[in-house]
């Protein structure tokens, strides 16, 4: 995936492509419908990057497992960012607050935007207002005064993905050894079974230092983008 900058004449497209698509997928809908539409809210001209992808995906995810009957998806991964279209049959309060929760689930949760629509295409205002990245303040506010500037907006952002890619990085390599630990038979290695030819380790301390292990993982992903960078 190469990163690539857009312009405003192509989000402004891409804009009405989307609402198009609302339109189209709750013409087909009842008044027991509603629709989801999910996307991430990146400060910027470069919106899609493996990092935000990743993001995105997770998003994906945790949304599928709320267990809302679901009807059509669509899913689109552009230049512009990746969106995914869903139409539901469920309360769209009901939708509204589930997906609340999920923009509030962890740091870099705050870029997901999930709009509400109910079958008559109007869309649902959150509980409690979005929070600004960079101070914390009502975000309406700084973004309508500009308090803050694009640089600084790009920056929180960043360090947000930065942040939550190095974590599921981390997790993915921590992940991996258990799966390796718990992988049975392993002749002459640590396994459910027995310790192999190992007389010094055995699954319960495999397991306890493949979690110490983490924060350096981390700490590892972090260094190489630095490097990177």
């Amino acid at each position: 995936m190469q990163p690539s900058s857009v312009t405003l004449t192509e989000m402004l497209d891409a804009r009405e492509r989307r609402a198009n698509a609302q339109s189209a997928m709750l013409a087909s809908a009842d008044a027991s419908c509603c629709l989801v539409s999910f996307s991430l809210n990146i400060a910027g001209d470069v919106k899609r990057t493996p990092k935000t992808r990743l993001l995105f995906d997770r998003g994906l995810r945790a949304f599928d497992l709320l267990g809302f009957c679901e009807i059509e998806r669509r899913v689109t991964d552009e230049k512009t960012g990746a969106e995914a279209l869903i139409l539901l049959h469920a309360d769209a309060a009901d939708v509204k607050a589930a997906t609340e929760r999920l923009e509030n689930a962890f740091p870099a949760a705050r870029l997901y935007d999930f709009d509400v629509l109910n079958a008559q295409g109007e869309k649902l205002s959150r509980s409690i207002p979005r929070k600004c990245l960079v101070c914390d303040g009502p975000a309406a506010v700084c973004a309508r005064s500009r308090a803050h500037g694009l640089d600084a907006v790009k920056a929180a952002t960043e360090a947000l993905l930065s942040d939550f890619c190095a974590d599921t990085l981390a997790y993915t390599a921590h992940f991996a050894l258990e799966r390796e630990l718990l992988t049975t038979p392993k002749p002459g290695l640590v396994d459910k079974s027995n310790n192999g030819a190992h007389t010094d380790m055995d699954v319960p301390l495999f397991l306890k230092s493949a979690a110490s292990l983490v924060p350096y993982f981390k700490t590892a992903v972090l260094c190489s983008r630095r490097r990177t960078a």
